[in-house]
């Protein structure tokens, strides 16, 4: 019986170890071990720098949950909150001869030209309708996971329609998704897969997928889909690098 108990806790003291790694990495007081705790781009670039915790201001709240978690492989999405202001960020983690060490850090990374566009509509006081639709757009692209993943339930009928209708007319479906102040709608017919664009910049940018049953659900990376998390039904949210 005792042999049980210590194979059935193991999973669990292995998990908190992982989870511990991502706390020290977020926390202030840094890593001391960066050595054998990077691989990869973070132990080719970022040995001699700073944690990411260790330039947070003080006061930060932490908080994490897995996206995936395997034996060779864990992904965590960390919300970092302050006087009501929050952040995304996201950390993979790999299992390296039995030894967790942190590969990669990745945030939705929108560049300067972003914000200034942004910013210059917000001040407009008096916006045309085009112009509002961009703006609300703009402002839908910078919410929170937990901000995106509450949008779909809440227009979940309409997205059902999307989805639905992308599958003989991509240019009416994004007709549609407009309404939602959604960007831009595409079908992959090999894989059933409808990808509904939110906004972004290039290749730095936020959506849903539909993703058929029976259909793999892409998998995250840090060079591509840097997030994915299931919200209900067939429609996952997502963002990309």
């Amino acid at each position: 019986m005792r042999i049980l108990i210590v194979f059935l806790l193991f999973p669990l003291a292995a998990f908190a170890d992982e989870s511990r790694l991502v706390e020290q990495f977020f926390g202030q007081d840094g890593l001391d071990n960066k050595r054998e705790v990077y691989t990869g781009e973070m132990l080719e670039h970022y040995l001699d720098k700073p944690t990411l915790g260790e330039d947070l201001p003080k006061g930060i709240n932490v908080s994490l949950r897995a996206l995936e978690q395997s034996p060779r492989r864990e992904i965590y999405a960390v919300l970092l909150t302050k006087e009501g202001i929050s952040q995304d960020w996201y950390i993979y983690l790999v299992n390296d001869q039995n030894k967790w060490k942190i590969s990669a850090v990745r945030n939705l990374a929108l560049p300067s030209m972003f914000f200034m566009s942004l910013q210059a509509i917000q001040s407009k006081p008096n916006r045309t309708k085009e112009e509002e639709n961009h703006y609300q757009n703009m402002l839908l692209t910078l919410q929170l996971d937990s901000e995106l993943k509450e949008y779909l339930h809440k227009n979940i009928g309409s997205l059902n329609a999307i989805a639905f209708e992308a599958k003989t007319s991509q240019k009416k479906a994004t007709e549609s998704a407009k309404h939602l102040n959604l960007n831009l709608v595409g079908y992959d017919s090999s894989s059933g897969i409808v990808d509904v664009n939110v906004g972004g910049i290039l290749d730095n940018s936020v959506g849903y997928l539909f993703v058929p049953p029976g259909t793999e659900v892409p998998q995250m990376s840090d060079e591509d889909y840097i997030y994915i998390e299931h919200v209900t039904g067939n429609w996952y949210v997502y963002k990309t690098t």
